[in-house]
């Protein structure tokens, strides 16, 4: 199962938090999963491009249980409703 969830921080940040139930990450490794000669270019790039944007993302994982992808960037809440919500 994957669970996602947006919320608005001090109202001038975007917390993107996205967890699945999946056998997680050894403890060993969490320290390099953002290093593209470690676990690939996936985890580096999107890195790269939320630190572009003046965001910070952070990896959390319980090896058997869960990992969890936690993205902060600058902004509003409001500017995330969906367009058939404007009127």
């Amino acid at each position: 199962m994957i669970n996602i969830d947006i919320r608005e921080i001090d109202h001038s940040k975007v917390k993107i938090s996205i967890q699945d139930n999946s056998k997680g990450i050894p403890e060993e490794q969490l320290n390099r999963v953002f290093d593209p000669a470690s676990t690939g270019l996936g985890l580096a790039i999107a890195k790269s491009i939320v630190s572009l944007h003046g965001g910070e993302i952070k990896l959390t994982s319980k090896y058997q249980q869960f990992t969890c992808v936690e993205i902060t960037l600058p902004g509003r809440f409001n500017s995330l409703n969906h367009p058939s919500d404007r009127r």
